[in-house]
């Protein structure tokens, strides 16, 4: 419906799916950000740990989620965007409503943790 309501705000300065991407994302944070506000609300980090599903995903790629799953959301999504689905620094810099410089140093941060990350997860260290 945000999408819909916004429409005339649209200046075709980027990919219709960016600037939806965008409103999502905003809409989210003022979401996540009234929630707080409650005592129910959950961290990523209460979640039970992602069983295997041996026909669907493989050992590496569960490793490398619950390593995702160990950033801050910032960093994460950082990852998710450029990774997943293929944004462009700048693109995720307009999704994020961020400066371009920021969206490299979430991403060069969020590199390193993993970095620590993964061998503890894979019992190394």
């Amino acid at each position: 419906m945000v999408v819909w309501k916004s429409a005339t705000t649209f200046r075709n300065a980027s990919h219709v799916s960016t600037w939806i991407f965008g409103i999502a994302y905003r809409t989210a944070l003022k979401s996540l950000r009234r929630q707080k506000n409650h005592c129910d609300v959950r961290d990523l980090d209460d979640d039970p740990p992602q069983t295997i599903d041996p026909v669907l995903a493989t050992e590496v790629q569960d490793w490398l989620t619950h390593g995702l799953n160990r950033l801050p959301n910032e960093q994460r999504l950082i990852l998710e965007l450029a990774y997943h689905m293929g944004y462009s620094m700048e693109e995720i810099a307009e999704i994020t409503d961020s400066p371009v410089g920021t969206v490299k140093a979430r991403m060069f941060h969020a590199r390193s943790r993993l970095r620590e990350y993964l061998p503890a997860l894979a019992g190394g260290q």
